[in-house]
């Protein structure tokens, strides 16, 4: 995984919002392109359990979040747009 610092989802920060980070993220840490802010990642099978913890993991961290037990929701991480939210929900 690459470091907070230097991931691209956080240097692309300034001008793309928080979809365009995380698209960023499960491409280069996760290996998934051609996503879409509304595929849905748990249906189709692209994220399964240790994927989901690794994701919460790499969200923490590159984000300055915490993501609280309440929030560990399947809907909250359905889709890049549903994860956008939560992120967004979290940061404010």
């Amino acid at each position: 995984m690459t470091s907070p610092a230097t991931h691209p989802a956080a240097l692309s920060s300034s001008g793309g919002g928080t979809v365009t980070m995380l698209l960023t993220l499960l491409d280069v840490d996760f290996g998934l392109t051609g996503l879409t802010p509304e595929t849905d990642l748990l249906t189709e099978g692209l994220l399964d359990s240790l994927a989901l913890m690794e994701l919460i993991l790499a969200l923490e961290t590159t984000f300055s979040i915490t993501i609280d037990e309440d929030d560990l929701n399947p809907d909250h991480f359905a889709s890049v747009h549903a994860i956008a939210q939560l992120v967004e929900s979290d940061a404010s």
